[in-house]
C-alpha cells in the first residue's frame, strides 16, 4: 500500500516538473485563454454644442456635430458590436440617423456594428440640465472575451 502511494506521488511529481499533462495540469486542459478586448478612442472627444429647450417638456436637447469614432483594441473574434452608454441618470442617448445594423437597448444605451473593427455614432443628448456628460462605448462579446477598456467621450451640453 505504501509503495503504490509513493509511486503514485513519484509518477504525478515527474509529470508535472517535466511539463508534461499530469493530473494537477488536467485542469487546465482543454481550456483556452480567454481573448482580451478593448476599445479606444479615435475622434469625437471633447465636445461642445448649444442645448435647447425640449418644446413641451422640461428637458434640454444637444446634438453634436461630431460623431463618436471608436476602433476595437486586443485580441477579438466575436466582438463585432460596440455599446454606446451615457454614465448619468438624467442623460437620454438619441441618434439622429439610425445606422444599418443599430439598436436600442434602452434609454441610456444603444448598440451598432463595429465595421473593420471601427464603430461611430452621431448623438443627441436629452438631459435635465446643460453640462459635462460623459459617453463610454464598450465592445459586447459573446461572453468568450474579457472587457479590459471602454473608450471615454466627454460632451459638454452648453
Amino acid at each position: 500500500m505504501r509503495y503504490r502511494l509513493a509511486a503514485v506521488v513519484a509518477t504525478l511529481a515527474l509529470a508535472t516538473f517535466d511539463d508534461a499533462p499530469g493530473a494537477f495540469a488536467a485542469g487546465s486542459r482543454g481550456k483556452e485563454p480567454r481573448l482580451t478586448i478593448g476599445a479606444r478612442v479615435v475622434s469625437g472627444t471633447p465636445q461642445s454644442a448649444h442645448a435647447y429647450v425640449s418644446p413641451g417638456a422640461p428637458t434640454y436637447v444637444t446634438e453634436f456635430p461630431k460623431a463618436l469614432v471608436v476602433h476595437l483594441v486586443g485580441k477579438h473574434i466575436n466582438a463585432h458590436r460596440v455599446r454606446f452608454t451615457c454614465a448619468q441618470k438624467q442623460c437620454a442617448l438619441g441618434v439622429p440617423v439610425e445606422p444599418a445594423g443599430g439598436k436600442v437597448m434602452n434609454t441610456a444605451t444603444y448598440e451598432v456594428e463595429a465595421v473593420h473593427d471601427q464603430a461611430a455614432l452621431k448623438i443627441t443628448l436629452t438631459t435635465n440640465r446643460p453640462g459635462t456628460f460623459a459617453v463610454y462605448a464598450a465592445p459586447v462579446g459573446d461572453g468568450d472575451e474579457i472587457i479590459k477598456k471602454s473608450a471615454p467621450f466627454v460632451l459638454v451640453a452648453r
